[in-house]
């Protein structure tokens, strides 16, 4: 994308949070700023009008088709699609971030529940049942066919790694010999969330889960996360701290207050959740209190 003058405060730019790493000393100054455009995901309002004004700079549009990482919200009715048919009518590639969402949410990820495939699509951690550092791109021909001719260069270490692609493979041959595995495991996970809220509630603490049954997020707050509001320093201090107490009674939930099932999961380990999530709670509620008389939090 071209360069565009930093005192130009007529576009959206990234947001830098407290705690965000550059990753690299060694990336450009303003190449956030001067090369991208972090936009509000689900406003296809937003999305439309940065589109029409710089399509010219633009070459893709990356989203996740559900978005986990922004605390598990769906798409609102018509956003992936006219997203698609905006990036369509300019030529403009449309990547959906599919490594959370794909193969955890189902075979065929997201797009695949959601109707919308976009026209190149990233994957990876759940591709190979979480056991082997593997990751996928995988599109539109037309698109695709650029690497296989050359055009492109997509160059990797592990790029056709085989024992990944045999974890892959493997993989995809235990979903397809069990059809409703993710209903099942769905089933699982919805139990262990409904008592989890309960267990919060009955400690007076604030807990609300949203997500796909498969993926699911934990918010210590009365209401769903919504993108444009977001969710402040104190949730995020109670999301910790129930993360971390529960580890001492044998429950692991995923950092960033994610609840992931498996397939091996079964009615004993709801049972097993059953039995210690209320202690847990009771413990976490001790732990935020202190925090907060002591002011530790805000």
């Amino acid at each position: 994308m071209g360069g565009r003058k930093r005192q130009d405060l007529s576009f959206p730019v990234p947001e830098t949070f407290k705690g965000d790493l550059l990753d690299t000393l060694g990336r450009a100054d303003g190449a956030l700023e001067d090369q991208s455009f972090m936009l509000p995901w689900n406003d296809i309002q937003v999305l439309e009008a940065t589109i029409e004004r710089y399509h010219n700079e633009i070459a893709a549009v990356l989203m996740e088709p559900i978005c986990v990482n922004g605390g598990g919200i769906f798409p609102r009715e018509g956003y992936l699609e006219r997203a698609k048919e905006i990036c369509e009518k300019y030529n403009i590639v449309l990547i959906f971030d599919e490594i959370i969402t794909g193969v955890r949410l189902g075979l065929s990820g997201a797009q695949g529940i959601l109707g919308v495939t976009p026209h190149l699509s990233t994957f990876g951690k759940a591709l190979g049942g979480g056991s082997m550092p593997i990751s996928a791109i995988a599109g539109r021909r037309d698109i695709m066919d650029l690497y296989t001719r050359g055009k492109v260069i997509h160059a990797g270490t592990f790029n056709g790694y085989p024992l990944g692609l045999a974890a892959i493979k493997s993989t995809f041959e235990l979903i397809e010999q069990d059809p409703g595995c993710y209903e099942r495991m769905g089933r699982f996970t919805e139990q262990i969330s409904d008592t989890f809220i309960k267990a919060a509630h009955a400690n007076d603490l604030p807990l609300v889960v949203q997500g796909m049954p498969t993926a699911l997020v934990y918010h210590s707050q009365d209401t769903m996360v919504d993108r444009s509001e977001g969710y402040s320093d104190k949730v995020k201090f109670c999301d910790i701290i129930i993360r971390e107490i529960s580890k001492r009674y044998g429950i692991q939930f995923s950092p960033l207050s994610r609840i992931y099932s498996n397939l091996l999961m079964n009615q004993d380990d709801v049972r097993f959740f059953e039995e210690r999530i209320f202690d847990a709670m009771a413990n976490a509620r001790k732990v935020i209190d202190i925090a907060f008389k002591e002011g530790e939090v805000a």
